[in-house]
Parts: structure tokens; C-alpha cells; sequence
């Protein structure tokens, strides 16, 4: 649901949505293939959000879910097996449990229970992920079971998550240990032998590190690489695991502008969008763009540059920490100066200016309005920030209780 934006036609999805459904239905096809026993879905399948930020409204949603349980329900129907699911940290129960009523018992979100399929004990457990560094309450891991399935960070670099102690201790207790979450594939992770990571299964547009060509700029050389599809899924077959790979029907593009200038970044995206734009297959690109280039840079140059060339599909560029990618970043200040302020200093400056109804408004608008959630998203609804807007200038004013209403209704038109 990450895709999902508000489109008056409530029939009509973006293309982005209709190729990741595609994507979806096409590998659910291929595991059919596989005459599996059962299907074990390990989290983060259907998020609650959308890319700008904001909840996804019911009827948004629905106009995927209708597929997306077609595609479920002929999937378990096609292989005779069911489909058990846990829920990661994007997933809402509600949702799943939605699908476990509609799918009958198809399709089973069990929350954290074991279930035999065949001689094999299946142990799921639902996510603990939190913000920052965290613990798996060590009652909480289920206690039997042959294969656990969990959906957790796990402690590598730059990722905050339980211990390494923590998984030794649960991978003790079960043959294999499958984990979602970090939407890439490994074996024996964190040097533990039974303890596989799950790959993600299709593109979306969260697409973290995923790519099958890669192109890096850094100091005026261009470096190019490919590998095979990292999508896939995992099949685990008398006691052996494979991956199985996934080729989407998309060619999936990671670029990297490594600077310190806005000219370097400026250059280094030319050079390697018109080395995409020679490509045959230029149509049929997904881009995204990771870069040391302060967020500034990508909103008010990166994306004006990536706009001027049509035939490439730019889905993001994203604005990493400098250690991320080794090199500095620019500082604000120093392409602004004296006029650059903190949002707090121009807060203050703001109010120091005004008294009595004019800083009760000024106060709202910079509390409510121009909040730092909304100056951080890159796609803030503007309409709802109006609405709130005329719900502030009409607070104890001599007006009609359908005032808001009636202005908001001609805004539309």
C-alpha cells in the first residue's frame, strides 16, 4: 500500500500499484509451481501508510485488496494448501484477520502459534520491532516447534536492534530460524548456522537496497554493475533450503551521486541518465537514487534534473546520512548563510513580532500547520493542511457552524 495515493476515481490505481500487483500475482504463480504443503508469508506485505505519510483510507485500499484477495484465494485453491501469515511491523491485524474472514480457512493469520503441516512443526510469531534498539521478551518466543518464522531487525551495521545474545539464544531452540524485516536474502546470519534472513518477494516502492543494475558516480567516474534478481523466496524441502529467484517484469536501477558540490551532483545524474536513456530497454527502467546531497539539493535540483528525462521512470531519490556513503554532505548555511534559520529561531522570530488574536493564530499555524512532520515530507497533503487552516481562522470568529464546510467546498471546485 506504500504506492497508494488519493485518486479522485476510486477505480483507477498508479502504475506504480498495477506493476507491483502484477509483479505479485506472476510470483504467487511461480510458488504455486512449486506444489507446496503450505505457504508461510513472513511479514510486511500490506503497509498502513502511504508514501506521503498519511494513513491509507478504506476505499484506497480496497481497490487493491479486491486483487490482491483474487490472487490469494486462487493461489490456495490452485495448491491445496493454506496460507499462514505473520504480521511484520507495516502490517495492521486487522487487516489480516479481514482476509482470514474472507478467505475462509485459505488464508490463516495465527498470531503467535504453532502449526503442524505434514510431520513439521511451524512456530510463527508476530513482530516486536520498535524504533531504536529493542528486546524480544524471551516469553514471548514461542517454545516448540521444528522452524520458527519471526519478523525482526537484526544486529548489522548502521541497524539498532536485539543483541546478537538474543537470536544465539532463540536459534537454539529450533532447527531453522526464518526471519523478515530486512527485505534481503542470507545464510547464517550474525554467524549463526541455522538462521536464515527472507528476501523480499517483489519490488515495491519501499525497495531498500534491492537492485539488479547499479550505477555509482563518485569523484567523476562512473562505475557500473549488475547481479541477478534479489527477489525471491525461500523453499524448504526435506529439510534443505533454496532460493528461489524472482525476475520482475521491471529491470530494477540503484544509482548512487557521491559529492560535496551541487555542480558534481548535478553532472554525475547527467551522466548516468543519459547512459540509461541509450539503453533499449529505457522504458522499462525503475530508478531510484541514493545520495550524500542534503535534502535541499534533492528536492530543489536533483529532481528538476531526473524530470528532464522522459523515458526514465525516476521512483525516488533519497537523501542518505554522509557516513552512509562516505563522503560529506553540504551544509545548508553555507549556500544561504545569514538568512538560513532553524525552524525553531524562525518560530521565535515570528511570534516576537505579534500580540493577542494575531499570535493565537500565528501560534496554530506554526504548531498545526507548518508542523516539522509536514516540512519534512516531501509529498505533504497540502489539501488537508487548508482545510485545518480555515479551521483555524474560524476559531472565535462571528461565523456560521457550516462555515468551514461551505469554504472547503468551494476550495474543491
Amino acid at each position: 500500500m506504500y504506492q497508494a495515493e488519493w485518486i479522485e476515481d476510486e477505480r483507477t490505481l498508479r502504475d506504480e500499484a498495477s506493476e507491483v500487483l502484477d509483479n505479485f500475482e506472476m510470483a504467487m504463480r511461480k510458488v504455486v509451481g512449486e506444489s507446496p504443503d503450505a505457504i508461510i508469508m513472513a511479514g510486511d506485505m500490506f503497509d498502513t501508510k502511504t508514501e506521503s505519510g498519511q494513513r491509507v483510507a478504506f476505499r484506497e485500499a480496497e481497490k487493491y485488496m479486491l486483487r490482491v484477495r483474487q490472487v490469494l484465494d486462487s493461489t490456495a485453491k490452485e495448491s491445496g494448501c493454506r496460507i499462514l501469515a505473520l504480521r511484520g511491523n507495516h502490517d495492521s491485524e486487522p487487516v489480516l484477520k479481514s482476509l482470514e474472514a474472507s478467505l475462509g480457512k485459505n488464508f490463516v493469520h495465527p498470531g503467535n502459534e504453532t502449526i503442524k503441516v505434514g510431520d513439521v512443526d511451524i512456530a510463527l510469531m508476530d513482530t516486536h520491532y520498535k524504533t531504536g534498539s529493542y528486546e524480544i521478551p524471551s516469553g514471548e518466543v514461542p517454545r516448540q516447534g521444528d522452524i520458527l518464522f519471526m519478523h525482526e531487525s537484526i544486529p548489522i551495521p548502521n541497524v539498532s536492534a536485539p543483541p546478537r545474545e538474543t537470536f544465539v539464544d532463540i536459534c537454539r531452540k529450533f532447527r531453522d530460524v526464518f526471519n523478515g524485516h530486512m527485505h534481503f536474502y542470507g545464510e547464517k546470519m550474525l554467524g549463526i548456522e541455522n538462521l536464515h534472513q527472507l528476501p523480499a518477494f517483489v519490488p515495491s516502492r519501499r525497495i531498500k537496497n534491492n537492485w539488479m543494475v547499479k550505477y555509482r558516480f563518485e569523484e567523476g567516474k562512473i562505475e557500473d554493475s549488475k547481479q541477478a534478481s534479489p527477489f525471491g523466496y525461500l523453499v524448504i524441502r526435506d529439510g534443505k533450503v533454496t532460493f528461489k529467484r524472482v525476475n520482475p517484469t521491471q529491470v530494477i536501477v540503484r544509482v548512487e551521486l557521491i559529492g560535496s558540490k551541487a555542480n558534481e551532483f548535478v553532472s554525475g545524474l547527467q551522466l548516468i541518465y543519459d547512459t540509461l536513456q541509450s539503453r533499449e530497454d529505457r522504458e522499462n527502467l525503475r530508478v531510484w537514487v541514493v545520495t550524500n546531497a542534503d535534502k535541499i539539493t534533492v528536492d530543489r535540483i536533483l529532481w528538476d534534473q531526473a524530470a528532464k528525462y522522459a523515458d526514465i521512470k525516476t521512483m525516488d531519490i533519497l537523501s542518505e546520512r554522509p557516513e552512509t556513503l562516505k563522503a560529506p554532505s553540504p551544509e545548508v548555511r553555507q549556500a544561504f548563510g545569514d538568512a538560513a534559520f532553524t525552524r525553531e529561531e524562525l518560530v521565535e522570530r515570528v511570534l516576537n513580532t505579534m500580540k493577542g488574536r494575531r499570535l493565537e493564530l500565528a501560534r496554530g499555524i506554526l504548531g498545526e500547520i507548518f508542523s516539522p512532520q509536514l516540512l519534512q515530507n516531501r509529498y505533504p497533503n497540502e489539501r488537508e493542511s487548508f482545510r485545518l487552516l480555515l479551521e483555524l481562522l474560524a476559531r472565535d470568529e462571528d461565523v456560521s457552524s457550516s462555515f468551514v464546510e461551505r469554504a472547503w467546498a468551494l476550495s474543491k471546485e
